[in-house]
């Protein structure tokens, strides 16, 4: 069985070095993507724990203000690039935008809906 849990923890290891390859993010993005993996809860446990004492990720409690702050850059620049369109549509394709990116889905709802101006 550890043999099964070490393979699991160098599989889970790969894909968030993969991930990381991209782009830093955020302890929740990584537990929510190795969630979508199936990877189970003692495996993402010590994989985070890993990552952290290695300093590939900051402590959880750094907050995502990077990240935030790139989306709601990215948002302002968009916005102006998209004008003439209603404000909805605009906002739908932004966000949209954003995920292809690779931003969490909570940092794109963050930043599009709750930061921007209503409409």
């Amino acid at each position: 069985m550890r043999r099964n849990n070490t393979a699991a923890i160098e599989r889970a290891k790969k894909f968030v070095f993969l991930l990381l390859k991209f782009r830093q993010r955020p302890e929740r993005e990584l537990i929510f993507r190795l969630k979508e993996k199936d990877f189970d809860e003692e495996t993402i446990n010590k994989t985070i724990v890993y990552l952290k004492k290695y300093g590939f990720i900051e402590d959880k409690n750094s907050g995502d203000y990077p990240e935030e702050k790139a989306a709601s850059e990215i948002v302002r620049q968009k916005l102006k690039e998209l004008k003439g369109i209603a404000p909805q549509a605009a906002k739908r394709r932004i966000y949209t935008y954003l995920l292809r990116r690779g931003f969490s889905p909570e940092t794109v709802n963050e930043v599009i809906f709750h930061k921007t101006p209503a409409g």
